[in-house]
């Protein structure tokens, strides 16, 4: 019992109002702490400081007597010992525990009475729900049964029907059949008929002329025939046929069928049917099938040749089928799926511009049963293709060898690195119009030790850098890099470690300058380079084509247009190197002497001289005597050339045809203020106008 339970309330209230409690408490925690040896003087000097401090008196707790240093962590020592006084100053009486006790008998019966009421009421809501659900299980057996008999007696009906339907089919089937027997054999008759007439005249024909009429072809061996009927259209294949018999079995060898080609011409229509016969006719030894835009199909074919269903026929059927080309058509992932499939030999792929193919489509491809021996794949234009995709088809087709993926703006350096990462046997790469690709995807492609072939077009965030990294590899033979503006001199001199390059293009390139080409024909490649394009190269100069002149011996192609530094001195030993074929100086600052410089070199098949105003009849005049094998002649938008009687003489003296001939050029007259054209000649027995 606490001490307070014997005190009255106004001893407790008079305790409470002189905080007597909080002075015992800070006395005795002021006695554990400090243990003075004189007890009672102690309490007695703290006594006189709160009597001379009342403020000390009313701030007093139970450290009030300790200092600060010697305060201890856990607190007062007679919190419990003392000031556990009870503070209920009443005491609980009989009558207030009589009152409780009865209260509490009441509740407890009120409980007792509830729960009897609730249980009783649940036992009848109980036996109503059991009465209703008997009723309901009563109910449901005789419906059931019902539908038992009645679902028996319908079969027994159905059973009825189908015999009297088989019986039906079967009277119509031996009503046919002999109909068929009948008209088969009359057919049969008239056939024997036939031929027994045509036996006795092809025997008068014999008996009356013993050489007969044969067409040049028929008489032909079987070898030289087909490769004659190799070069016609699949349309005129088809009417050849159709002419005689030695014709139909020339037509019918299995090399013209090899390779189907439906983007040739677009007057050459066919329906489906016939396409699809023919798929199926040759299946088996059909090797290439172009399906490219599905020219050669007859409009109302056009939309329903190129769908998933019928490319799964064409990639089920033909097993020998090694390239396929179905770009720019409308088909989904779904034939892709088909093609990984069923397509057992297929090595190459062309599914550029098909615009419904997602990256659900590469993964089909890359988890193919046969898809994983792919060497050539197209991807150009299919903009919905994800970095995704290209993880999936890294892993799945790693012996891919040749990747072609242009006109693809949302190319990144991820997408690029998963291919070149996994593919270890690239040797052809093209990745023309893409802007997004930077040094840190095209640098990758020294890990491909084959590479061969690079084209990159249309990027400004190319450098330097990929340059060097990518001249590494030895057995790069063929490099494209056109319109990348960053590149400098220092690329012509990384490639000085690319001992087998033959083809350059650094088209657009407009940093590149003469120190450039200085560094590439001195440093040990000109004796290998064929073909070089520095088209709209500014800074190229006639000291450029003076060091390639002097270094580049086996050059047979070559293109400066647009390069306005370079003159006539340019062209006039440009001219000396005997193996150029072929020569572009468009929009150059030529003029007759540097056109008639180019009759040193009589080899010269293709001139492009488009473009160059300075040039007039005297310098033509001196060019064409010596070009005796010209095929391609480029004069369009000179204004300064008035002597067409020269051109026509000049063409008539040839002794091979001229295939492409460009002269589209137009006189200003001052005093009418139009355009006229000045040539007009005879071109193989037909009247031209240019």
């Amino acid at each position: 019992m606490s001490i307070g339970a014997n005190l009255s309330e106004n001893m407790l209230l008079y305790l409470k109002q002189h905080r007597v409690p909080d002075v015992f408490e800070s006395l005795v925690t002021a006695l554990a702490v400090y243990q003075p040896a004189d007890v009672e003087g102690f309490m007695i000097a703290k006594m006189f400081e709160l009597k001379e401090d009342p403020t000390k008196f009313e701030q007093l707790s139970w450290d009030s007597f300790i200092e600060t240093k010697k305060i201890p962590l856990y607190g007062a020592f007679c919190t419990d010992f003392f000031w556990s006084l009870n503070y209920n100053f009443f005491q609980t009486d009989f009558l207030l525990t009589a009152k409780a006790w009865t209260f509490y008998n009441q509740t407890l019966m009120r409980k007792c009475y509830r729960s009897l009421y609730l249980y009783w009421k649940s036992a009848v809501h109980n036996k109503y729900v059991l009465k209703q659900e008997l009723e309901e299980a009563h109910n449901y057996y005789i419906s059931k049964t019902k539908r038992k008999h009645l679902c028996c007696w319908q079969s027994w009906i159905n059973y009825k029907k189908k015999k009297l339907i088989e019986f039906d089919q079967l009277v119509k089937k031996c009503f046919d059949k002999a109909l068929q027997r009948c008209v088969f054999n009359a057919w049969f008759k008239h056939s024997i008929e036939m031929k027994l007439k045509r036996e006795f005249f092809e025997r008068k024909i014999l008996e009356s002329n013993e050489e007969i009429l044969k067409d040049p072809v028929s008489v032909l061996p079987e070898k030289i025939s087909v490769n004659i009927f190799s070069f016609v259209t699949l349309r005129d294949l088809l009417n050849c046929a159709m002419v005689c018999q030695k014709w139909k079995e020339v037509t019918q060898s299995k090399v013209l069928w090899s390779r189907i080609d439906l983007a040739n011409s677009e007057k050459d229509s066919i329906s489906n049917t016939a396409m699809m016969n023919l798929i199926q006719k040759y299946h088996s030894i059909l090797c290439q099938l172009n399906l490219r835009d599905c020219q050669s199909l007859s409009s109302d074919v056009m939309h329903s040749i190129l769908n998933d269903d019928v490319l799964k026929e064409i990639s089920y059927g033909c097993i020998s089928l090694l390239y396929l080309n179905a770009s720019h058509t409308k088909i989904t992932d779904l034939s892709l799926r088909h093609i990984a499939r069923y397509c057992t030999s297929i090595r190459y792929l062309d599914i550029s511009h098909c615009k419904n193919i997602t990256d659900k489509g590469l993964f089909y491809l890359a988890n193919g049963k046969y898809t994983q021996k792919l060497v050539h794949l197209n991807m150009s234009g299919c903009v919905q293709l994800t970095s995704d995709g290209f993880h999936c088809l890294a892993d799945g087709c790693t012996a891919l060898n040749t990747i072609i993926l242009n006109e693809f703006p949302r190319l990144t350096d991820e997408c690029l690195e998963a291919l070149v990462i996994k593919c270890r046997d690239l040797r052809f790469m093209s990745v023309l119009d893409s802007p997004l690709l930077t040094d840190a995807s095209i640098s990758l492609l020294v890990t491909a030790e084959k590479l061969a072939v690079l084209k990159l077009e249309g990027n400004n965030f190319v450098t330097d850098v990929s340059v060097n990294a990518v001249c590494i590899n030895s057995e790069l033979r063929h490099l494209y890099f056109v319109g990348v503006e960053r590149i400098t001199d220092a690329s012509m001199k990384s490639l000085l470690r690319c001992k087998n390059l033959s083809v350059l293009n650094f088209a657009d390139c407009s940093q590149i300058s003469d120190f450039g080409v200085q560094f590439l024909v001195y440093g040990g490649l000109g004796s290998n380079l064929h073909e070089i394009n520095l088209s709209n190269c500014v800074r190229i100069t006639d000291l450029s084509l003076l060091k390639i002149s002097l270094r580049c011996s086996s050059l047979t192609y070559a293109n400066f247009s647009y390069c306005q530094n370079i003159t006539d001195a340019g062209i006039e030993v440009l001219s000396a190197i005997q193996t150029l074929v072929s020569l572009d100086i468009t929009a150059c600052r030529i003029t007759d002497v540097g056109a008639a410089s180019l009759a040193n070199n009589p080899n010269f098949k293709d001139i492009f001289l488009s473009e160059c105003h300075s040039i007039t009849d005297v310098g033509i005049e001196k060019l064409l005597p010596s070009e005796r094998n010209l095929e391609i002649f480029d004069l369009s938008h000179l204004n300064t050339i008035f002597n067409s009687y020269l051109l026509e003489a000049w063409y008539l003296q040839q002794k091979r045809l001229l295939v492409f001939f460009f002269i589209f050029y137009y006189s200003v007259h001052s005093q009418q203020g139009c355009k006229q054209p000045l040539l007009s000649w005879k071109l193989l027995g037909k009247k031209i106008e240019l």
